[in-house]
Formats: C-alpha cells, sequence, structure tokens
C-alpha cells in the first residue's frame, strides 16, 4: 500500500491525498513469470474539489509479474488484465469497465546508497472508468544525492537519510483531457525514512509543469508527505 499527499501540480496548486492499497496472490509460474490474481482500491480527495482528484475507484482481475535484481538495481514488469469501477464524487459520475495496463519499476541505489533513484511508467486502457476507452501513458523518473545519513545502526533505531533530487514526470493520453497531458520537471530535498518493510518521506519541491491540451505552463513550490509499506506479495 501507498499513501501519497501533498501538492503535485503547479497549475492547479491543489493538496491531495491519495491512497492506494492492494493484496494479491501468486498461484503458478508461466515461464519466468508469476501468474496470480488481484485486488485492489484508490481514493483521493483534494483542497479544491477537482473532479479528477476526488474519487474512488475498485480494480480486480489477473496478473503476470516478474521481478529483477541485479547488485544494486531491482526491477519489476507486471501486466494487468481486470475490472475497474469508479466515482467521482464531484461531478457524481461513475463508471465501470474491463480494464488493461502494463508498467514497470525500477530503482538503483549505487555506491553505498549515495546515489538512490527509481523510475518507473505505465500504460493502461480504462484505468480510469469515467475516462472511458481511454488510453493513457506515463512515465517518471527521480534522481537522488544523499547528502546525509544517520550512522546509529541500532536495531531499534530508524535510520533517515537527507536526500537532494531531481525528477522528471511525462504524461500523455488518447483522449486528450487538460489533466492527462503535461511534463513536469523539478527538484528538491527530502528527509527518507526506510525500514525492513516501510519507507516514509517528506520534503519540499520545486516544480515547472507544462500543459499541452490548453497550452499554458507554471511554476511554484509544493511539500509532500509518501509512505509506502509492503507485505509477504510485493508484486
Amino acid at each position: 500500500m501507498w499513501i501519497d499527499s501533498g501538492g503535485a501540480s503547479p497549475l492547479e496548486k491543489d493538496f491531495a491525498v491519495r491512497v492506494f492499497a492492494e493484496q494479491s496472490v501468486v498461484f503458478r509460474t508461466v515461464g519466468p513469470f508469476d501468474l496470480g490474481a488481484y485486488v485492489n482500491t484508490t481514493d483521493s480527495v483534494d483542497q479544491h474539489s477537482l473532479d479528477w482528484n476526488r474519487f474512488v475507484r475498485a480494480s480486480g482481475g489477473l496478473k503476470l509479474a516478474k521481478t529483477f535484481a541485479y547488485r544494486s538495481i531491482g526491477a519489476l514488469v507486471r501486466a494487468d488484465v481486470g475490472y475497474t469501477a469508479e466515482h467521482r464524487f464531484v461531478s457524481g459520475e461513475s463508471a465501470a469497465a474491463p480494464s488493461f495496463d502494463a508498467n514497470y519499476w525500477l530503482g538503483w541505489n549505487p555506491y553505498a546508497g549515495r546515489f538512490p533513484g527509481s523510475s518507473w511508467g505505465i500504460a493502461a486502457l480504462n484505468i480510469s472508468p469515467t475516462e472511458l476507452h481511454n488510453t493513457l501513458f506515463v512515465d517518471y523518473v527521480k534522481q537522488g544525492v544523499t547528502v546525509w545519513k544517520d550512522k546509529d545502526h541500532g536495531t531499534q533505531k530508524l535510520l533517515p537519510s537527507l536526500i537532494v533530487f531531481g525528477q522528471l514526470t511525462a504524461s500523455k493520453d488518447a483522449k486528450h483531457y487538460d489533466w492527462n497531458n503535461f511534463t513536469r520537471e523539478g527538484g528538491g530535498v527530502e528527509v527518507m525514512v526506510p525500514t525492513e518493510h516501510s519507507t516514509f518521506e517528506v520534503g519540499a519541491m520545486y516544480l515547472y509543469e507544462t500543459r499541452t491540451v490548453l497550452p499554458r505552463s507554471g511554476a511554484g513550490a509544493e511539500v509532500f508527505i509518501r509512505f509506502w509499506h509492503g507485505w509477504q506479495d510485493k508484486h
């Protein structure tokens, strides 16, 4: 599960909280891939009542996933076929439809953790059924530099790190919704506290955003709080 709260769009100037939780089970291996089933939910609420930021969404189906690990690099590729239902609270619109997506995650942390980074991307059809028959493409990359790290390795003590980072997000869809077609680039500073099964981050960043459907751009500072927790099935 993960929780992502804060501002992400300098043009919207909105504070949003989004919560995602998933439970899955792997029931067989198909070649190098794990085949399983999943159910998940995504819930979002925001400050300014933007329709695309206030919704509840649930999905279930089959997944095909493969993890990779090499030295300081970890990766996951996954494809889902399922059924997704969504309700948007501002417009009152509800919809449900078959959904399909392919996604990846890549993380690296070389040189004793001095340069942590990650990237993820998704190509999805009907990930939001209220935008029926829409295909969405999103890619994200983040590179950090650890400028301070707690050296106390006591077993009962959390070990925070101070990280400066740069990031880039690019999004595009087939039906040309304004909020789905943008680039955002910028950088900031964060405190990250990792544990065996969780990660907590709090920080601030400065972003520059460009929208392409209704052409405009803007920049501004944003704050964020993020939490991730995983259990036995990490797919």
